[in-house]
């Protein structure tokens, strides 16, 4: 269910990527994916809630028994998450549908060049 969700939320960045940085975008697409699901989603603080990393992690850390032998206090809570398991799921959806919309809108109104430039 995580390899799912996973596939399905990060399909969905990637095409929003793709969609708004047409030229640049596998470059764009690495450095989000070192900078912000790298980095970013281990530092306790409320930005690594935006990363699906995260949401990820929490799903692993209550279906598993990954988080024994971890003290449960203010910085595994931030690491890990404390959202019920729907709710994880639920958020990954929404964000996979958002960002497909998003991917749409700018797809429907933006003007792609059809011709390379010499």
């Amino acid at each position: 269910v995580i390899s799912v969700l996973a596939a399905m939320s990060y399909a969905a960045l990637y095409l929003l990527i793709g969609a708004v940085f047409y030229k640049r975008a596998s470059i764009v697409a690495v450095i989000y994916s070192l900078a912000l699901e790298g980095l970013v989603s281990f530092i306790p603080a409320t930005i690594n809630q935006a990363s699906v990393s995260f949401r990820l992690r929490t799903l692993m850390s209550n279906w598993t028994s990954f988080r024994e032998g971890w003290e449960d206090n203010e910085y595994t809570a931030l690491i890990f998450g404390t959202e019920a398991p729907w709710l994880t799921i639920m958020i990954l959806i929404g964000y996979s549908a958002t960002l497909l919309a998003m991917a749409c809108f700018v797809i429907r109104t933006r003007e792609y060049p059809v011709q390379v430039e010499a």
